[in-house]
């Protein structure tokens, strides 16, 4: 049983290795953010300028069909824009997320990276059921399969550890 522990706690420790090296960096939300505040401002000019076409209406500087005609102008201008800020914001929150997973992910490698055995917080965290064949192989299904990229049931010899 605790060669099968050691095998299982070194096929996770081989997984993190990688992702320890890996700096998580917050380019892509800030970008998304910055975007977002731009398209902000475009659709504030746009509803701005719009404002100002009616006051322009309203004081009789000019006539309805102009004002009709340059309304209809910023309100196929804001549906446009309104579309693009609705896309830049489901982006800049998906951006949020990844780095938050990724946040998250950062500090899980680094409590396996620290570990000398696997733990029972480890299994319950990492670990659904691991499988162990009569040929002397292993397969382990992760809890968390976005942790290790895909990699949901890793083969590896067991060191002996027989099932």
């Amino acid at each position: 049983e605790n060669d099968l522990e050691q095998v299982v706690f070194e096929s996770i420790k081989a997984h993190v290795l990688p992702i320890l090296g890996v700096d998580i960096s917050k380019d892509d939300l800030d970008l998304r953010t910055v975007q977002q505040a731009e398209q902000e401002k475009k659709l504030r000019a746009l509803q701005e300028s719009k404002r100002k076409l009616y006051e322009r209406y309203a004081l009789g500087e000019i006539d309805l069909d102009s004002y009709k005609a340059e309304k209809e102008k910023f309100d196929i201008a804001l549906v446009g824009e309104k579309n693009t800020h609705a896309i830049i914001t489901a982006r800049a929150k998906q951006a949020q997320g990844d780095y938050e997973a990724n946040l998250k992910h950062r500090d899980l490698a680094k409590e396996i990276g620290s570990s000398t055995a696997l733990t029972k917080s480890l299994v319950d965290t990492l670990i659904n059921k691991v499988y162990v064949f009569r040929d002397e192989r292993i397969e382990i299904d992760y809890a968390v399969r976005d942790f290790f990229e895909n990699e949901a049931a890793r083969e590896m010899p067991s060191c002996g550890a027989e099932g």
